[in-house]
């Protein structure tokens, strides 16, 4: 992410994407909580007025959808941010054991939201 321009991380963390949170703390970018997803979306945005790509992360559905409302407003203003979210295990998807939604379906539900979404199977991908 350094080498993309990306300065500052706006997120929550938990059990999804602590390794994600960890990495950040270690070897940056600087890593920024925030209270809410949907803070964290609209802070990356605020991020570009510098010229700077935004990144926003949150843990897992249900919370993933509330980036949606900041991806939106940022998509709507041409500015580029970068949303990370967190997913239980693709196995875990299709058993009635705890709150759980596809977040790829979510995005790909929402295609006037952001222009690509990937899924990353291991966070060094990153």
């Amino acid at each position: 992410m350094k080498n993309n321009g990306v300065e500052y991380v706006f997120g929550i963390p938990g059990a999804k994407i602590d390794y994600l949170f960890n990495a950040l703390i270690d070897d940056g970018p600087e890593l920024i909580v925030t209270r809410h997803e949907q803070n964290a979306a609209m802070m990356a945005q605020g991020i570009e007025d510098n010229r700077q790509t935004g990144c926003s992360t949150c843990y897992k559905w249900p919370w993933c959808k509330y980036l949606t409302t900041g991806l939106l407003t940022a998509t709507s203003e041409g500015d580029p941010v970068l949303a990370l979210g967190g997913q239980v295990k693709r196995n875990d998807l299709l058993r009635l054991t705890h709150p759980k939604y596809d977040n790829a379906a979510l995005l790909k539900y929402h295609q006037n939201i952001v222009k690509k979404y990937k899924i990353l199977n291991h966070y060094q991908k990153l």
